[in-house]
């Protein structure tokens, strides 16, 4: 007995080859979309994947932000009636307390200062998470107010791996050892997030935000860029601040501001954290069955 659906789930754009294997007569694909312009575009040249022939086998497309569905309308030219926008939620993380100690031995593991302001930021060092564009803002930061007691932290990535050496290399080249730090990727960003006092998205693009989701569920204040696609959309009215693209001076002057500023920080902390609420209240499995209900009747 063969396993024969009338309809495929494909939870990429970036996955042509394996499409081509699977028959399309009398079937019904729907194509979630995690993935920005940057991405998509960077597959199809690489002639690693095919995005037209991904769009032309896909009966419904979801973009998982307002961000990707223009990508996909303005670049990859799909009718806009053929997507369909559901937005991500983090409903899968739940804000965990830790005591003071634990965190302080957390800080102390990583050689993390006990009583500085700490910034940091998830993901992998990769190019299109900006690590650069992070560095720069801490070599800024420490220009401009040298006196100040802080510190950034970028967790992400495998202690081994050749961003990871490479993230640390930069910190010795710049000078700024004293003032910032890569630490491993881990199951348990907890600690990371009960620790930091504001959240930094140095991203040049992401489809989403899944991280200033998690950083709102901790109440911490979130800076993004423009340009950089889901954490702009997220951040828009008003629920977190945004800085011209790489513009790191200005990066650093709000950190500063939110340093000194009681009230403009509450407002961002509660601000997001409201709307991760909001967002994560919503029903999204119902609104994914109602687009396969469509395909099934």
């Amino acid at each position: 007995m063969f396993f024969n659906p009338k309809i495929h789930l494909s939870n990429t754009i970036v996955n042509s080859k394996i499409m081509s294997l699977v028959p399309s007569r009398g079937r019904n694909t729907i194509t979630i979309v995690h993935e920005m312009k940057g991405v998509i575009e960077l597959f199809d040249k690489l002639k690693i994947s095919n995005s037209s022939e991904v769009i032309d086998r896909s009966d419904k497309i979801i973009a998982v932000s307002n961000s990707v569905r223009k990508d996909l309308i303005n670049k990859l030219k799909v009718s806009n009636d053929k997507i369909e926008v559901i937005y991500n939620s983090s409903n899968y993380f739940q804000k965990e307390k830790l005591t003071k100690k634990d965190i302080e031995s957390w800080k102390v593991r990583n050689g993390i200062p006990l009583n500085a302001f700490l910034v940091g930021t998830c993901g992998g060092p990769i190019w299109r998470k900006g690590p650069d564009i992070f560095l720069n803002i801490v070599k800024s930061f420490i220009s401009k107010y040298p006196k100040k007691e802080i510190f950034f932290i970028w967790q992400g990535g495998k202690k081994n791996s050749s961003q990871f050496l490479d993230f640390q290399t930069e910190l010795r080249m710049l000078e700024i050892e004293k003032y910032g730090t890569i630490i491993p990727q881990t199951k348990n960003v907890h600690f990371f997030y009960n620790a930091i006092d504001i959240f930094i998205s140095t991203a040049r693009e992401e489809p989403f935000g899944l991280t200033i989701l998690e950083a709102g569920t901790y109440s911490k204040p979130c800076i993004a860029f423009r340009q950089s696609g889901g954490p702009e959309e997220l951040l828009s009215d008003n629920l977190g601040i945004l800085v011209s693209y790489g513009d790191y001076n200005k990066a650093a002057d709000e950190i500063n501001k939110l340093i000194h500023d009681e009230n403009l920080y509450y407002k961002y902390a509660s601000s997001i954290n409201e709307f991760v609420i909001k967002n994560n209240s919503q029903n999204k499995l119902s609104k994914y069955k109602e687009i396969i209900d469509r395909f099934i009747i």
